[in-house]
This record gives C-alpha cells, sequence and structure tokens, in this order.
C-alpha cells in the first residue's frame, strides 16, 4: 500500500512539473511585430479588372532600405522582397506596407511593418500591374506629386495621383 502511495505521489509531482513547464514556454509567443501602414489607392479606373497589383519605392530618405506594398508580409529574397499583390477589382484596393532593410550590398535583411512619417517625392512611388500572382511582365505606374505617410498609412487616387 505504502509503494502505491509514493508511485501515486510521484506521479502527481511530475504532473504538476509538466504543467509548470508548459505554463512557462515561451515558443508560443504571438507575433508582436506592430501592425503595418496601408495603402489605399481608390479611383483606378485606368487598371484592368481581374489583373494584379504591387508596388514599392526606393530612393525615398530610407538610406538603402525600400519599401514593399503587398497584401502578406514579404519574403526575403536576394536585393528585395516578395510578396503577393492584390487582385484589382470593387472600389478600393488596400495593400500592406513594409520596410525591407537592406545592407551596404543591397542585400535585404529584414521585413518590418512600416508605421513611419515620410513623404514620397514625385516620381518615386511605383505601382506594377501585373497579369499573374508571380508578378511576369508590369506595366508601371508612378506618383506625379508627393505621396505623405501618416504613421505608415496613405491614400492615392489613382486618376489624379499616377501617371
Amino acid at each position: 500500500m505504502k509503494g502505491i502511495l509514493k508511485l501515486l505521489g510521484i506521479i502527481v509531482f511530475m504532473m504538476i512539473i509538466g504543467i509548470f513547464i508548459i505554463a512557462c514556454d515561451n515558443s508560443t509567443k504571438p507575433d508582436l511585430d506592430p501592425v503595418p501602414g496601408k495603402l489605399t489607392i481608390t479611383n483606378f479606373d485606368a487598371l484592368t479588372s481581374g489583373m494584379w497589383l504591387y508596388g514599392d519605392v526606393e530612393n525615398a530618405g530610407l538610406g538603402n532600405d525600400i519599401l514593399i506594398f503587398s497584401v502578406d508580409k514579404p519574403i526575403i529574397s536576394g536585393i528585395t522582397a516578395k510578396g503577393t499583390g492584390a487582385i484589382i477589382g470593387g472600389t478600393t484596393i488596400k495593400l500592406n506596407v513594409y520596410r525591407i532593410t537592406r545592407n551596404d550590398n543591397l542585400d535585404a535583411t529584414n521585413v518590418a511593418p512600416f508605421t513611419e512619417n515620410i513623404i514620397i517625392p514625385t516620381d518615386e512611388l511605383r505601382l506594377g500591374m501585373y497579369n499573374s500572382s508571380s508578378l511576369g511582365t508590369a506595366t508601371h505606374f508612378y506618383n506625379n506629386k508627393d505621396i505623405q505617410f501618416i504613421n505608415g498609412n496613405a491614400s492615392i487616387n489613382f486618376g489624379t495621383d499616377m501617371h
């Protein structure tokens, strides 16, 4: 009888230790990245419905870094990062804004949500209209006026702000 009680005591002790270890496990922490800014595009009658829209910014006071406009978090690929464009349709397109950190060799080293304030000068913001999600041949459009991002967010009236 003493042996059974001792065995039960050991089992209970091991279960308590197991519960403590699971409660202290840090591997299941949620992603603490801030929510990325949004680029909202309206009045895009010049774009073909059903095509894909993706975009970026280089040389806009970000040093070696670039901005990527994508539906999902881009994956680092060489000197840039690749994300997924939005399918053109409806009345509004919203793309998340990510900052791609690049080293002195211009290799992409990090992807993070963009939440900063910046003014993108004329002809520095590029939107590409593609015939598939895998990019390929594109028709590019550039901003014809400065675009201001506040806390990572900006709006573009495609009909008046792009050429």
